[in-house]
C-alpha cells in the first residue's frame, strides 16, 4: 500500500500532466461532503460524508482504481466549470463537459479513456442529451 503522502504526490503529477491545478487529497473528514482517502485493513477507503451522512464510501486494494476515483472527481468538476465558462445557448450542458471529461482522462492513459467513455455512455443511455 502507497502511503498518503505518496497518493498526493501521484495525484499532483497527474494534474499537471493534464494542466489542471494542484488538488489536495483529504485524509481525513471534512463534513462538507469532500471525498476523502482513508488507508485502513489494507485497503484504500473513498469517502464522501457530510455532517455525519455517508454520499459514497468505496473500497479497493488497487491503487489504479483508487488514483481512478480521485481524478474522476476532480476532472467532474472541473469540466462543468471548463461548460459554464464556455457554454453554449440550446445545447445540453453535458456535451461539452463529458467531452473535456473524456479529453482530459485521454491525457492520462487510454484505458481511462475508454472506462470514462463506458461510464458516459451508460449514463447516456438512462438519460440521453436534451438539447433545446
Amino acid at each position: 500500500m502507497l502511503t498518503f503522502l505518496e497518493i498526493q504526490r501521484k495525484v499532483d503529477q497527474i494534474c499537471e500532466k493534464i494542466g489542471l491545478e494542484k488538488k489536495r487529497v483529504w485524509p481525513a473528514v471534512q463534513n462538507d461532503g469532500a471525498p476523502y482517502v482513508l488507508i485502513h485493513e489494507n485497503k484504500y477507503w473513498y469517502i464522501s460524508e457530510e455532517r455525519g451522512e455517508v454520499f459514497f464510501e468505496k473500497t479497493t486494494k488497487d491503487f489504479e482504481e483508487l488514483l481512478y476515483w480521485i481524478m474522476d472527481n476532480f476532472i467532474s468538476s472541473y469540466s462543468f466549470e471548463f461548460e459554464l465558462k464556455n457554454r453554449t445557448r440550446g445545447q445540453d450542458s453535458r456535451r461539452l463537459a463529458f467531452s473535456k471529461q473524456i479529453e482530459l482522462f485521454g491525457l492520462i492513459s487510454d484505458q481511462w479513456k475508454v472506462k470514462k467513455e463506458n461510464e458516459i455512455k451508460k449514463v447516456l443511455e438512462t438519460a440521453p442529451f436534451r438539447d433545446v
